[in-house]
């Protein structure tokens, strides 16, 4: 019969297995007492880079950086009581910015709670309605090992959606903390998860071709904000068109290339540039960016056809200038338009001083 400490490294040691399955590779721990044996178990499985803060605030910043960064968690352990509130502000911007985030927050089990036991506060819904679900899977029991991989990849589940966002997983443990796995419940066959998550379905095609012609031959710009899975499909769309890429830093789409307009911020504050490069099209691509000045840039082009395209078809449109609302992932809609225009007969590009004149302002 194993140990009630026993039950509990085995339970944390399966669900890290799961999260590796679903594709988390780091974990950000903030140290504690009653997070123990799930930190112990980030260590101890060796497939997880684990981060160590003592910051519960900045850690929680750090993870939803890598969670951008990777388009899957970073899982931010906490221990019980105030340390989980500290979370609350990036879990909020996790929120807005659709960011797959899971706080981990380990707590005293129900027997401790309003006995004035210390550090322990209600930590149900910690998050309010910042969360995209909240799990709490009770004290480890051995009765219900048989439900661990499924609770964990719900949880992971959850956080990837659509939409995605975050996810608040309380982990209630009882002393003792430390213990010893035993062997773990089968997981799937060849270390699939245990819920899987299909690809993305192929754009439409008619909306594909709808948007190729719109855009073939024009001037035009690509806008980048957060929320894009597959920046790769952005920046291929901007090198066939020869458009220019205003691209936010949270839009894994800021790398060097031809077409990255690294100083949009600054170009477009000179009055003069900014009337001069007036586009056709503008391809806004995710969330709305985070500078005011590319807003009110955008808000200006009244006689542009810009179009949105946003995963869950959100009508992100505060100057009321969006001609239309796409809902397609942003990357995989402009790789399949990048794909049509390459086979197309014809010149697709825009004209070459288009592209020149923002990339020579670029660069001085």
């Amino acid at each position: 019969m194993p140990t009630p400490a026993d039950v509990t490294a085995t339970f944390c040691a399966t669900f890290v297995d799961e999260l590796v399955r679903a594709g988390v590779r780091d974990a950000v721990v903030c140290p504690g007492s009653r997070s123990t044996p799930m930190a112990l178990a980030l260590v101890a499985d060796g497939r997880v880079r684990v981060h160590v803060h003592t910051d519960e605030r900045s850690a929680a910043f750090l993870a939803l950086g890598i969670a951008i960064e990777r388009g899957v968690p970073a899982p931010v352990l906490t221990t019980s009581g105030t340390a989980a509130v500290e979370l609350h502000p990036a879990m909020v911007e996790a929120h807005h910015a659709k960011v797959p985030m899971l706080a981990l927050t380990a707590d005293r089990p129900a027997e401790l709670h309003g006995v004035g036991a210390p550090q322990t506060i209600d930590q149900s819904h910690l998050f309010g309605a910042s969360v995209r679900a909240f799990h709490d899977p009770g004290v480890p029991d051995d009765a219900g090992r048989e439900t661990w991989r499924r609770t964990a990849a719900r949880v992971v589940a959850d956080t990837i959606g659509p939409p995605a966002g975050p996810v608040q997983c309380n982990l209630a443990f009882r002393e003792p903390l430390v213990g010893t796995a035993a062997p773990l419940p089968p997981g799937r066959d060849l270390g699939a998860p245990w819920i899987g998550h299909g690809a993305p379905a192929d754009a439409d095609p008619d909306t594909v071709a709808a948007l190729a012609d719109a855009v073939a031959g024009r001037r035009g710009v690509v806008v980048a904000g957060g929320g894009i899975e597959h920046p790769d499909g952005v920046l291929d769309l901007a090198e066939v068109l020869g458009w220019p890429v205003l691209a936010d830093p949270r839009s894994g789409c800021r790398r060097p290339g031809e077409h990255l307009i690294a100083h949009a911020d600054g170009l477009l504050r000179h009055a003069r540039f900014a009337g001069h490069v007036a586009p056709d099209v503008v391809l806004r691509c995710g969330e709305l960016p985070a500078s005011r000045v590319v807003g009110e840039w955008l808000a200006a082009q009244g006689a542009a056809w810009q179009v949105g395209i946003e995963a869950d078809g959100a009508t992100l449109d505060p100057w009321g200038s969006l001609a239309s609302v796409i809902a397609a992932e942003p990357g995989a809609l402009c790789a399949a338009v990048a794909r049509a225009l390459e086979a197309a007969d014809g010149e697709v590009r825009a004209a070459q001083a288009w592209a020149a004149c923002w990339a020579q302002a670029d660069a001085e």
